[in-house]
């Protein structure tokens, strides 16, 4: 289980009476802080899992880039026995330096310790716990390359390239007769390039708090999202069309946080779409991916039948 049992007590808010100095940061001190970058938020669990060395150590490294605001702690009450952390302002810097990646003017800082919405933080582990099993798998299964957002986004089109939010784009789809144009802002984007193809996925994270099928298609829920990437992909399929992120086909993975929202959700495929498309959606929940291997499990498929992800496509 993610960082075992609940613990609801309020956790004492962290200090810092001014910010540290590191005399240098070390190669390992640079892959945590661009593992919390891509990640948003992670607990110390998953920065271990992903770093693999010494967990002693890492502790020590996990300190010492918070007493020197290159990390932050999250001070919300969580039900993990581990600490969350996010980017800090000297992280931004580096990130910023190191990645080329535009500094945004917030004080992350601030951010951090003014965060009061603890279902997006909720949000954010889930579809982390599943792109950190991602990233272990493509470490170990030969032949298997992880390719971030940023990977892709170098390959996506000049229009995705000079937009603001390149991680979205314009997806009007129609319903009940009703055209409805709006952007699609999946929760993570990434692919995996395999020996002979490339695949490319769509993450939504899914606690069960978002409506299924809705009697008004205005607000969020699952059904828009389904409506969206069904409109996606027949407008990124069709003749003379520029896909946005330059390949024409993907698949949508939902992680949700049971076995019974993962089947709600894998049902309202087929009346939403009219029975197309049910390969393109698969589904899993919290206590398979676990500490798990994503490429390993069985992912349901909206079709009803259960398949491994490489073996289907």
């Amino acid at each position: 289980m993610m960082e075992g049992a609940k613990d609801t007590a309020k956790r004492p808010r962290f200090r810092r009476v001014a910010p540290a100095s590191l005399p240098t940061l070390l190669p390992r001190h640079k892959r945590i802080i661009e593992a919390v970058w891509r990640h948003r938020f992670l607990t110390s669990h998953q920065i271990e899992r992903l770093d693999g060395g010494s967990p002693d150590k890492l502790r020590r490294h996990l300190r010492d880039l918070y007493d020197a605001a290159y990390l932050e702690k999250h001070n919300l009450p969580h039900p993990y026995r581990a600490d969350i952390y996010g980017i800090g302002n000297r992280g931004a810097d580096y990130v910023a330096h190191a990645l080329g990646v535009p500094r945004k003017r917030i004080d992350y800082r601030s951010r951090m310790r003014d965060w009061k919405d603890q279902r997006q933080l909720e949000h954010t582990l889930l579809a982390a716990e599943l792109m950190v099993g991602f990233e272990l798998a493509s470490r170990s299964v030969p032949n298997v390359e992880y390719l971030d957002f940023a990977r892709l986004l170098a390959d996506a089109s000049p229009r995705a390239q000079r937009d603001r939010a390149p991680h979205s784009w314009p997806a009007p789809f129609e319903w009940k007769g009703k055209r409805y144009d709006e952007r699609i802002v999946p929760d993570r984007i990434f692919g995996l390039r395999l020996a002979d193809r490339d695949s490319f996925f769509f993450v939504e994270s899914d606690t069960g708090s978002e409506t299924v099928m809705p009697s008004s298609i205005y607000g969020s829920s699952f059904l828009k999202k389904i409506l969206q990437y069904t409109a996606t992909r027949d407008a990124w399929r069709a003749a003379h069309a520029e896909p946005w992120f330059g390949f024409r086909n993907f698949r949508v993975l939902t992680v949700t946080a049971g076995a019974q929202r993962a089947e709600n959700l894998a049902r309202a495929v087929a009346p939403a779409t009219g029975g197309r498309l049910q390969k393109m959606f698969l589904f899993t929940h919290r206590e398979t991916i676990e500490d798990g291997d994503p490429l390993a499990i069985g992912w349901l498929r909206a079709d009803g039948k259960v398949v491994k992800l490489l073996e289907d496509d």
